[in-house]
């Protein structure tokens, strides 16, 4: 069986390359508690209420990558994670541990995609194709079998 190129499939899509997609910077681990509105409206204020593809990237890293409907929620319930645990996150907090590592906090770029149709049931089956594909080329940390091993190993210490 051949093996399928992603990346020219992104290309052709004209979608290949996330540093052209809409950008802005946030900062992750500091409790803004009493500026959570503000930031959830300087996100919104960025980037708008749409639905798509959000990739997260500091230091020319990409660590996260993910979809959402709008986008401003997720990156706002990232933000949160990044100081504190968040209702949602599964049992393992996966995203807190991640977002609020010492090597993802500070400065960080979310790039944004725009996927949004007037035919929601279509618009979400290409948001979770195309992270899918983004995913498989860009191979972000968060997916790392580094992280997975170390996020087990915490589990582990706070269960015992």
């Amino acid at each position: 069986m051949n093996s399928v190129n992603y990346s020219i499939l992104l290309e052709k899509l004209q979608i290949s390359d996330y540093k052209k997609w809409k950008c802005f910077e946030i900062e992750h681990g500091k409790d803004n508690s009493n500026n959570k509105t503000t930031v959830k409206d300087n996100i919104r204020r960025s980037i708008g209420s749409v639905s798509g593809i959000y990739l997260y990237a500091k230091d020319n890293r990409v660590l996260y990558i993910g979809k959402g409907k709008p986008i401003s929620n997720r990156i706002y319930s990232h933000f949160r994670e990044s100081f504190e645990m968040v209702s949602g996150d599964t049992k393992y907090n996966k995203w807190h541990q991640f977002f609020s590592n010492k090597n993802n906090i500070g400065m960080l770029k979310v790039y944004c995609l725009v996927l949004d149709s007037n035919n929601e049931k279509e618009s979400e089956l290409d948001r979770q194709i195309i992270e899918k594909i983004i995913t498989k080329v860009y191979q972000p940390e968060f997916e790392s079998d580094k992280f997975k091993v170390e996020k087990t190993q915490k589990w582990l210490k706070k269960s015992c």
